[in-house]
């Protein structure tokens, strides 16, 4: 007798996670990606995924900013904003995470994706406008936090930022960020410059040094010393996943952030090189 319990419970819960697989896929099934486009999004999502939005996925950070600089959404736009379509179609339905996308008369051309539980820890409203005013030390210090860089390495970014901007130290590719598409073009267009020496548009006061430094060109120098460069956020296997991280070098926080991204990244990479890497995404979507 209990042998056929045992074996009608085993039916049940093997019933039960099928269900639930099925249940996943539905909610966002295969077919809303157009055939000829199916393996494009699986290849694209899986390599956003190896950087900032994985780490979002995974739980390791509360918000990341995909801009779909990859040179094919470069050379054609169009396939960005089908791309951010699609992934808009899998988010829609999820309870634990927001996508947001930013749009110009072109359509969307970048997204951020928020986890929510994060944020309710965090006791941050997701649907707050997000301030991104580099010169502002307050609003980058909290920016900073829920993009996983930490309070001090928002502070250290602001005025790495600010005394650039001073001493006319930085010349920009504008993002799309920064400015929507339609009218970079027309600009960059217009102005007949390339993009990339399209100087920042409005003055900024002078500012104080900090103390400790005699004049803020001794400060500018501090801070390109410790500042830690692209190359050292190292790619680590198995899928050469990128850390997430802008910061100063050797801070206490940098380094506890560093160990702490270390460990996602290897969970990260683990879950991308699965054959079944898009059906553990999914779950981790969470639709219910």
């Amino acid at each position: 007798m209990n042998r056929y319990y045992s074996i009608f419970y085993i039916v049940i819960l093997i019933s039960f996670g099928i269900h639930s697989q099925t249940f996943a896929k539905e909610e966002f099934p295969i077919n809303s990606v157009v055939s000829e486009e199916r393996d494009f999004f699986l290849k694209y999502f899986r390599e956003i995924l190896s950087s900032d939005f994985g780490f979002v996925l995974i739980g390791a950070k509360p918000m990341a900013l995909e801009e779909f600089s990859q040179p094919e959404f470069i050379d054609d736009p169009s396939k960005k904003r089908r791309m951010i379509e699609y992934l808009k179609i899998l988010f829609a339905k999820s309870k634990r995470f927001s996508l947001r996308t930013h749009e110009d008369s072109n359509g969307p051309y970048s997204a951020i994706l928020i986890d929510l539980k994060a944020f309710h820890k965090l006791k941050v409203d997701p649907n707050e406008e997000l301030i991104f005013c580099d010169t502002d030390i307050a609003a980058m210090e909290h920016l900073a936090l829920l993009f996983g860089y930490g309070k001090e390495n928002g502070r250290f970014y602001s005025r790495y930022f600010s005394i650039g901007l001073t001493l006319n130290k930085h010349s920009y590719l504008w993002t799309t960020l920064m400015l929507p598409e339609d009218l970079l073009s027309q600009l960059t267009q217009n102005m007949k410059i390339p993009r990339t020496t399209i100087e920042v548009p409005y003055e900024v006061e002078y500012m104080k040094v900090s103390q400790g430094f005699s004049s803020l060109e001794e400060e500018w120098e501090w801070i390109i010393q410790n500042e830690m460069p692209i190359s050292e956020r190292d790619l680590l296997p198995p899928m050469w996943i990128k850390k997430p991280f802008f910061g100063a070098k050797n801070s206490r926080e940098t380094q506890k952030l560093l160990k702490k991204y270390d460990l996602a990244a290897d969970q990260l990479g683990k879950m991308l090189h699965n054959d079944n890497w898009f059906d553990l995404v999914l779950e981790k979507i969470s639709f219910s």
